[in-house]
């Protein structure tokens, strides 16, 4: 009787600690996916549009930028904290604007790039490999956007799609 009142104190306590192991080794997954396409990322678009092709990363700028945003969408991920929910909503408010000013400043580079007069059909051979990460950019910031003014106004985060 007294193990099974000690398992229920630490489950109404918090973690078990088997599971804030898993969470600790989801989180080193997390951080490793984040600094490699934060490298990836800030490499490829400080190389420049002279670096030519590199089909792992797809056309500049739109490859690499969108790179960059995934590795601050992975960091944002990490920086929410599981078990403080006092720190739990400026954290998502810092994260989510972080996630929304990154993705649609990528989004703008692209198109301006463009607008500017830079061939996307010279970008690795291909217009859709130059504008085809548009759409998860968007996506990003329309998801990262609404969370973060949700956020701010003291809700709590609407679904995007109702059942």
């Amino acid at each position: 009787m007294p193990l099974q009142q000690e398992l229920d104190r630490k489950l109404r306590r918090g973690l078990t600690p088997e599971r804030r192991a898993a969470l600790w080794v989801l989180a080193v997954a997390l951080a490793a996916v984040a600094i490699q396409f934060l490298w990836v990322g800030a490499t490829r678009l400080l190389e420049g549009p002279s670096a030519g092709c590199d089909r792992s990363v797809g056309s500049w700028p739109s490859g690499p930028l969108t790179f960059l945003t995934g590795g601050v969408l992975a960091a944002a991920l990490l920086s929410i904290p599981i078990g403080h929910r006092g720190h739990r909503k400026p954290t998502l408010i810092i994260s989510s604007g972080a996630v929304f000013v990154v993705s649609v400043a990528s989004v703008l580079f692209i198109l301006g790039w463009w607008a500017a007069g830079h061939s996307p059909s010279s970008a690795c051979g291909s217009v859709a490999g130059y504008f085809g990460p548009l759409v998860p950019l968007l996506l990003v910031a329309h998801i990262s956007g609404f969370l973060c003014r949700d956020t701010i106004k003291g809700g709590t985060p609407q679904p995007l799609a109702e059942d």
